[in-house]
C-alpha cells in the first residue's frame, strides 16, 4: 500500500504513577486551603494544587480521547463488516481495544485483498494552554518576587507559531490547512493549488510547491508577507506578528520558582493543549470496498489525533507529572498536620488518576495500531 504520510507509532509508554509505599494525593477534593494549618508548610499548598490541576486534565483528556477513539473504531470496524461491542458511549478500555483490534484487522483484510490507497493528512496542530502555565507559575511564587514571562520568552523559537506580517523565515513552517490555505515555497504536506515542480497527483506533490498549501508546507525560501491571511508560521518571522502561540512546551520561567510546582504548571499547560485534527483525503489507486473511502476520511481525523497530536502530547506531559509525585507526598506525609488534612482524598485520588493514565494509554496504542494498519505502516 502506498501512503504520502509517515506514521511514528508510540512504542513505549511511560510507567504512570507508581508510587509503592507512598499515598498519592491528587485529582478532585485535593484542593484544600492550607492556611488553617499552621504547622503544614505553605510551599505545599502550591504544589498540590498545580499537581491537582494537572491531574485533573489528564482526567478530562483521557475522558475524551477514550470517547474519540472509540468511536472512530467502531465506525471504522462497522462499516467495514465487522461487529464490535455496542454503543461507543459506555465503552469500558477492553472494548476500546477490541473494537481497534476490529478496525485493524478490517483494514488490513482490505489492503490484502487489493485495495490500494494514497493518503495524505493536511494540517493537525496543538497549542499548549500558556495561560494555565502562567497563571499556575503565578502562584507557585509564594515570595512574589518572579514574573514569568512572555511566551515568547518561554517558549523555544522552533516552536514559536505566529501569524506573521513580516516575511516567514528559510526552513520555518508555514501551518496551512483545508480551510485556511498556506502561501508556500517549499515542501507541501498537503494539496498544492499552484505549480508542482516534481511528481505530482490529484491529491499530492512530491514535489517543491509554489503557491498555496492545504498542510504544512516547509520553505525553501522565504515568503514575503507571511503565510497568508491567518495561516500560522512555526520556526522564525521576520518583522511583525500577532497571535503567538507555542507548539511545544513552555520552558520554566528564568526566575527561580519550585522545580516541583513548575512541573505541575507544565503538566496543566500540555494536558490542557488545544489540538486541532488534521483533515484525511484518499486518492483511490485501486478500490476496496464501498465504505472504505468514507470512513477513513470521516474517522482517521480522531484517530490521528489520539496517537500523533493530543495522545502524545498528554502522555509526554502524564510522565513529566508522575516524576514529581514522590517528593511532594513525601514530604505531606511527613508533616502530620498536612497528612490529616488529606487523608480523605486519598483513596479517590489514587482510583481516578491511575484509571486515567491507563485509559490514556490504551487509548493511544488502540489508536496507533488502526493509525498504523491505515498508512501501510
Amino acid at each position: 500500500m502506498n501512503s504520502t504520510k509517515s506514521l511514528r507509532r508510540v512504542t513505549a509508554l511511560p510507567a504512570l504513577l507508581v508510587l509503592v509505599g507512598a499515598p498519592v494525593l491528587l485529582a478532585g477534593g485535593c484542593k484544600k486551603a492550607l492556611s488553617g494549618a499552621l504547622d503544614c508548610d505553605a510551599s505545599l499548598e502550591v504544589k498540590f494544587e498545580a499537581l491537582s490541576n494537572a491531574a485533573d486534565a489528564l482526567v478530562n483528556v483521557s475522558t475524551s480521547l477514550k470517547a474519540s477513539v472509540a468511536t472512530a473504531c467502531f465506525n471504522i470496524a462497522t462499516d467495514l463488516g465487522e461487529a464490535p461491542p455496542a454503543d461507543p458511549a459506555n465503552y469500558t478500555d477492553d472494548d476500546v481495544t477490541t473494537a481497534c483490534n476490529l478496525a485493524t484487522a478490517a483494514l488490513n483484510a482490505e489492503f490484502s485483498g487489493g485495495a490500494n490507497i494514497n493518503l495524505v493528512i493536511e494540517g493537525g496542530h496543538c497549542e499548549v494552554n500558556a495561560q494555565a502555565q502562567f497563571n499556575c507559575e503565578a502562584s507557585c511564587d509564594v515570595s512574589g518576587s518572579c514574573t514569568p514571562g512572555s511566551i515568547e520568552v518561554q517558549c523555544d523559537p522552533g516552536e514559536l507559531s505566529v501569524v506573521c506580517e513580516g516575511s516567514c523565515d528559510v526552513g520555518a513552517t508555514c501551518e496551512g490547512s483545508v480551510t485556511v490555505e498556506a502561501n508556500c515555497e517549499g515542501s507541501c504536506e498537503g494539496t498544492c493549488n499552484g505549480t508542482c515542480n516534481g511528481a505530482n497527483s490529484s491529491a499530492y506533490c512530491a514535489g517543491t510547491c509554489s503557491g498555496t498549501c492545504s498542510g504544512d508546507c516547509v520553505l525553501d525560501t522565504a515568503v514575503q508577507g507571511g503565510c497568508g491571511g491567518t495561516a500560522k508560521c512555526t520556526g522564525g518571522c521576520t518583522g511583525n506578528y500577532t497571535a503567538p502561540s507555542c507548539t511545544g512546551t513552555l520552558n520554566p520561567p528564568a526566575c527561580n520558582i519550585d522545580a516541583e510546582c513548575e512541573a505541575g504548571c507544565q503538566g496543566q499547560a500540555s494536558l490542557e493543549a488545544s489540538c486541532t485534527p488534521p483533515s484525511v483525503s484518499i486518492e483511490v489507486v485501486a478500490a476496496g470496498s464501498a465504505n472504505l473511502q468514507s470512513t477513513l476520511e470521516a474517522n482517521l481525523p480522531a484517530i490521528w489525533n489520539a496517537f500523533e497530536l493530543q495522545g502524545r502530547v498528554a502522555i509526554e506531559a502524564a510522565g513529566t507529572v508522575a516524576t514529581t509525585f514522590g517528593g511532594v507526598v513525601t514530604a505531606l506525609g511527613s508533616i502530620p498536620a498536612c497528612a490529616l488534612l488529606f487523608v480523605g482524598d486519598i483513596a479517590g485520588a489514587v482510583t481516578g488518576t491511575v484509571s486515567a493514565s491507563a485509559s490514556l494509554s490504551v487509548s493511544v496504542s488502540a489508536s496507533a495500531s488502526v493509525g498504523g494498519s491505515a498508512s501501510g505502516g
